[in-house]
């Protein structure tokens, strides 16, 4: 039987003996995109008081088990803190220590015969993170890319779906990796964990199937330099969906129109079926992580999902993870040329 064990620091230094006593409930919430990971904690307060951390102070999260040691869930800094009293708890809030507000600043410049992964290097650099681009999207060339009154937190988003890619800040990196390729922090790629049905809280698995949210075709515009006219390329996504779904962009050139149509059909594939589950608590499943059921039912079994986002729990009841996850769709869509 494996204990449950946590280690949390408040500005570098360990929590007392006091706290562990008081904590109700502590919540880290991993996400796969642009969100902020975030960290909840409840103590139960009063007789003594206890001490209210200040806003802007760092929490660092270790979760684990003593017999196999604490993995490291992230730095977070206090953005809310709220007391209830008589009976008395505190309630503390913190978001991801990564996601800095320099990067919500809008700024006017292009890029000129840049790749993505040199335009996501630029970025890193200009805010003090270490650039992790996946090797699926990194050499693809911008022969020019505007920003225009957008910051640089948006120009990112807007690039990751172009192709169909998570952009995310964890731990001083700056990680922008194809969607369902489960890229870790460090750039490789991540094994493909199983999920065996005894690991599962009974009654909580649930698994959907779905056609909402998803349509006939993506449709992308382009400007074709030589006939001087706009033309669009379609990729075909469900032939039993509809209506067709048309991105608002007018991209450079056909190239770019069909990565960025077929980027959208995979999105929209992957969010149409969903899983979700409660295990016991797992460090390991992170936001991104590849998995498989196994052991559940035919049908579902063997079956390649991503996670996004996972909610590690810890109580004096114990640790649990809650996994929902989006399906890893392969590149295969058919592209056709418009008019």
């Amino acid at each position: 039987m494996h204990h449950p064990s946590a280690t949390i620091e408040v500005n570098g230094q360990p929590v007392s003996g006091v706290f562990w006593s008081r904590l109700i409930n502590l919540s880290v919430t991993d996400r796969a995109g642009g969100e902020a990971d975030s960290v909840s904690i409840e103590l139960l307060d009063g007789d003594p008081f206890l001490a209210i951390p200040e806003k802007g102070a760092t929490i660092r999260v270790w979760l684990g088990y003593r017999e196999t040691g604490e993995r490291y869930m992230g730095s977070f800094v206090v953005d809310s803190v709220e007391l209830q009293c008589a009976p008395w708890r505190m309630s503390i809030t913190g978001k991801a220590a990564d996601v800095r507000e320099a990067l919500k600043a809008q700024k006017t410049r292009h890029w000129d015969n840049k790749t993505v992964g040199e335009i996501v290097q630029a970025v890193a650099a200009e805010h003090g993170l270490q650039p992790v681009v996946s090797e699926a999207v990194a050499s693809i060339r911008y022969e020019w890319l505007g920003q225009l009154d957008e910051s640089d937190l948006h120009l990112l988003t807007r690039l990751g779906e172009r192709h169909g890619a998570l952009v995310s800040y964890k731990d001083g990196r700056l990680v922008f990796a194809e969607r369902g390729a489960g890229a870790s922090g460090s750039g490789q790629a991540m094994t493909v964990l199983t999920v065996d049905l005894s690991e599962i809280v009974p009654g909580s698995c649930r698994v959907r199937f779905s056609d909402r949210g998803r349509h006939r075709r993506v449709t992308a515009r382009y400007q074709d330099k030589g006939e001087q006219k706009r033309k669009e390329v379609e990729i075909e996504e469900n032939a039993d969906a509809g209506p067709d779904f048309a991105l608002p962009e007018t991209y450079a050139n056909e190239e770019e129109a069909t990565r960025a149509a077929r980027a959208k059909a995979r999105e929209q594939q992957a969010d149409s079926d969903t899983v979700e589950f409660t295990v016991v608590g797992n460090p390991d499943l992170k936001a991104g992580t590849p998995f498989r059921l196994a052991n559940v039912r035919p049908g579902v079994d063997g079956l390649e999902w991503t996670v996004d986002p996972a909610v590690h729990e810890y109580s004096k009841s114990g640790y649990t993870t809650r996994i929902s996850g989006k399906r890893a769709v392969e590149s295969g869509n058919t592209a056709k040329r418009g008019r």
